[in-house]
C-alpha cells in the first residue's frame, strides 16, 4: 500500500511539472543552500540570507518569471476583514510554501508556479467553538525536519508532509479550557521546534489581546501530543490581589521591583499576548519572545482605567526568556511597564552574535510599537546597549523607565506617537553587526466614551489621519546603537519583514511597493510597485533546477474591497543584460490585477477533505 502511495505521490508531482531535489537538511539554525526554512529565513529570524547570487550588482537585472493567485477570501463574510498575505514565503527542495489569512497553505513549484497541493482550514466549524476568537491572520510557518508547521485559527497545530501535503501532526484544542481565563484565542504565529535525545518539542505562541484572554505560550511533544507545560504573561483572571499568582515569584528575575498589588483586584484585566515566533538557543535550550501590552475592559469597547489596574502589570511589554524543557523563567526585561498606549511586541525576535570591542556574545532583538529597538544580552536579560528611538516620538509614557514609571497613570484625551499600530509593526533584520528595522510613523488619537462598558467610561483610540501616515528604514550598528544610514518612505510600513541578502535590504511597504537598497549605504537601487497591500517580507531560495529566484508576496487585503493575494517570482536574465522580453514593474502591476480580475470572476472554492492522521490530544532604478 505504501509503495503504491509513493508512487502515486511520484506521479502527482510530476503532473504539476516539479523535478524534485532530494529534500535537504537544516544543520542549526542555519538552512542549507538555497532554502529558506522560517518567517525570518532561519530559526533565529535574523532575515539574513547569505547566498551573493542575487546581489547589489545584478539586482536591476532580476525579471519576472510567473505569478501566483490566491483565491478570494471564500470565508470574506464571516471573518473579520483580512489584513493581508502576511507570511514570508518558505523554501524548500524547490517548493515555496505560503499560507492565506483564512488558513489555506499553499505549495507551489518554484519554477513553474504550478500547485503541488494545498490544505484548508473549516474556518465555519473553527468559529463555532466557543473559544475562538473570529479573526483570521496567518503571520508565519515553518519548516523542519521533512514537514511544514502551521498553527491555525482554530488553535490547531498541524504538521504537513512537505512533499505530499499529508497531515502528518494534528494537536488540537491547544486553546481549550485555559485556567483561569475568560475569554477567546487564535492561532497566527509559526511554532519554534527543538530537538534534543530524539525528543520534539514545540512552543507554540498564542494570540490572546483582541479577545479579552490570558496570554500565554505552551508546548508540546510532537510525537506524542503531551501538553508539556504553559507560561502565563499575566494573572487570571479573577477578581482578588494578585500578588499570589503564579508569575510574580520570578519578579526578581528581571528589571522591576515587586509591586504589591500590581494588576489591582477587578479581575477585568487581559493582554500580554505573544504576538511573536519565538527564537531558540539549542546550546542552553532557552527559547526567547516578546509579549504584547496590558488591557482592562472589553476590547472592543475600548480600555476601562488604567488606574484600575495599578503596578507595572508584570509581564506585559516584556522580552522573556524560558528554559525550554519546563517552562520556567530564565529572566525578563520590562520595556514600557503599566503601559496605556498599546505599546507591546509583535512579530518576531532575534537571536544573533554581535561582536563589541573585539568580544562576541549572543543577544536577542527586537523592536516594539513604542518605537525603541532593545539588544539584550541572551544570558542575563540586561541591556547590551541603551534602547534605540526610531520614528516619530510625542507623549509615549512610561517607555524605558523602569521602576521610576508611573504606576498609577491612567488614559487621557491627547494625541500619543507612536500609536497604537505605529512604531516597529514589522519584523526585524540583523546581518554584519547592524540592526535593520522600519519604523512606521503613525499617530493615536486617545479619547473617552462615557457610560460604553458596565456603566464605566472606555478610553478608545483611532488613527490622526490628518498627520503624515510614512515610515523610515534604519540600519543601526549593533555594537553602538549608532545610525549607519536611513532611508524615508511615502507610506506606512507594517507587516513585511526586513531581509538581507547579497548586499541588498528589500523592503515591501503597506502600499505594495518594494524597495531594494544598498545595505552598506542605503542608495535606492530599484524599486517595484505590486499595486496591492504589501503585508509580507520576500524570500529568496532555489528552484528545482538549482536557479536562485526572489518571490514576493503582495495583496489579499479586505480593509476596502476584497482583494487576492498574490506572489510573484523573478529570476536573473541570462547575460545579465535587458534584452530578451524582461517583464519590467509596470507589467508585473498589470499582470497581478488582470490575473485577480479574472479570479475574482471565478467564484469557485474547493473545500477538500484529506486523509488525517491525527496524534492524541511602478519600477525606477
Amino acid at each position: 500500500m505504501r509503495k503504491i502511495l509513493t508512487i502515486f505521490t511520484i506521479f502527482i508531482m510530476l503532473t504539476a511539472g516539479i523535478i524534485f531535489i532530494v529534500p535537504t537538511m537544516v544543520v542549526g539554525q542555519q538552512p542549507s543552500v538555497g532554502n529558506w526554512v522560517a518567517t525570518g529565513y532561519d530559526y533565529d529570524h535574523t532575515g539574513f540570507n547569505p547566498q551573493t547570487v542575487i546581489n547589489r550588482d545584478n539586482v536591476k537585472d532580476l525579471e519576472f518569471k510567473w505569478v501566483y493567485q490566491l483565491p478570494l477570501n471564500p470565508y470574506r463574510n464571516i471573518l473579520q476583514p483580512s489584513l493581508g498575505l502576511e507570511t514570508n514565503p518558505l523554501i524548500v527542495s524547490g517548493m515555496v510554501y505560503f499560507s492565506s489569512s483564512y488558513n489555506k497553505i499553499f505549495a507551489i513549484n518554484s519554477r513553474t508556479g504550478n500547485l503541488v497541493w494545498s490544505h484548508e482550514v473549516n474556518v465555519t466549524e473553527s468559529l463555532e467553538k466557543p473559544w475562538i476568537g473570529n479573526f483570521g491572520l496567518q503571520h508565519a510557518i515553518t519548516y523542519h525536519d521533512g514537514l511544514i508547521y502551521q498553527f491555525t485559527i482554530d488553535c490547531t497545530l498541524y504538521g504537513f508532509d512537505a512533499a505530499s501535503g499529508q497531515v502528518v501532526v494534528e494537536i488540537t484544542d491547544i486553546c481549550k479550557d485555559i485556567p483561569g481565563n475568560k475569554g477567546k484565542y487564535f492561532g497566527e504565529e509559526a511554532p519554534s521546534i527543538y530537538v534534543k535525545d530524539g525528543r520534539k518539542i514545540a512552543v507554540v505562541s498564542v494570540a490572546a489581546g483582541l479577545f479579552y484572554a490570558r496570554g500565554f505560550v505552551a508546548a508540546y511533544d510532537i510525537d506524542t501530543g503531551e501538553l508539556l507545560w504553559r507560561w502565563f504573561s499575566i494573572p487570571p483572571q479573577e477578581e482578588g490581589p494578585k500578588d499570589g499568582w503564579e508569575g510574580f515569584k520570578d519578579v526578581n528575575k528581571g528589571n522591576m521591583d515587586p509591586y504589591p498589588g500590581d494588576w489591582g483586584t477587578s479581575g477585568e484585566i487581559w493582554g500580554g499576548s505573544v504576538w511573536v515566533s519565538s527564537s531558540i538557543d539549542e546550546e542552553t535550550g532557552t527559547v526567547f519572545l516578546a509579549t504584547g501590552y496590558p488591557g482592562i475592559g472589553l476590547t472592543l469597547a475600548g480600555h476601562m482605567d488604567a488606574s484600575l489596574t495599578p503596578g507595572p502589570n508584570l509581564y506585559t511589554n516584556s522580552i522573556v526568556a524560558l528554559d525550554i524543557e519546563t517552562g520556567e523563567m530564565k529572566w525578563y526585561y520590562q520595556t514600557t511597564p503599566h503601559d496605556v498606549l498599546q505599546h507591546g511586541f509583535g512579530w518576531s525576535v532575534v537571536l544573533a552574535k554581535v561582536t563589541i570591542d573585539g568580544v562576541e556574545k549572543k543577544v536577542v532583538v527586537t523592536g516594539s510599537k513604542s518605537g525603541y529597538v532593545y539588544e539584550i544580552d541572551a544570558e542575563t536579560g540586561e541591556l547590551v546597549i541603551p534602547p534605540v528611538k526610531v520614528g516619530a516620538h510625542l507623549n509615549n509614557h512610561n517607555s524605558n523607565l523602569g521602576n521610576d514609571a508611573d504606576m498609577t497613570r491612567n488614559q487621557k484625551e491627547e494625541l500619543a506617537c507612536p500609536g497604537g499600530n505605529g512604531g516597529i509593526e514589522a519584523p526585524i533584520a540583523f546581518a554584519h553587526n547592524t540592526i535593520f528595522v522600519a519604523s512606521q510613523n503613525r499617530c493615536f488619537y486617545w479619547r473617552p466614551v462615557e457610560n460604553a462598558y458596565k456603566g464605566e467610561r472606555v478610553w478608545v483610540a483611532g488613527p490622526a489621519v490628518e498627520r503624515p501616515q510614512n515610515a523610515t528604514l534604519y540600519a543601526i550598528d549593533a555594537a553602538s546603537g549608532q545610525v549607519n544610514w536611513r532611508y524615508d518612505m511615502p507610506n506606512p510600513y507594517q507587516g513585511a519583514g526586513i531581509i538581507v541578502s547579497g548586499g541588498v535590504v528589500y523592503a515591501q511597504d503597506r502600499i505594495g511597493t518594494l524597495y531594494m537598497l544598498d545595505e552598506d549605504t542605503g542608495e535606492l537601487l530599484r524599486s517595484i510597485s505590486f499595486g496591492g497591500l504589501g503585508a509580507a517580507g520576500v524570500a529568496i531560495g532555489m528552484n528545482p533546477m538549482g536557479e536562485m529566484m526572489l518571490f514576493v508576496p503582495s495583496g489579499g487585503g479586505e480593509i476596502i474591497v476584497p482583494t487576492p493575494g498574490t506572489v510573484s517570482a523573478f529570476a536573473l536574465r541570462e547575460g545579465g543584460d535587458s534584452e530578451g522580453g524582461a517583464v519590467f514593474a509596470d507589467e508585473v502591476t498589470f499582470i497581478a490585477i488582470a490575473v485577480a480580475v479574472v479570479m475574482a470572476g471565478v467564484a469557485v472554492v474547493s473545500l477538500r477533505r484529506r486523509e488525517r492522521h491525527p496524534v492524541k490530544p511602478k519600477q525606477s532604478s
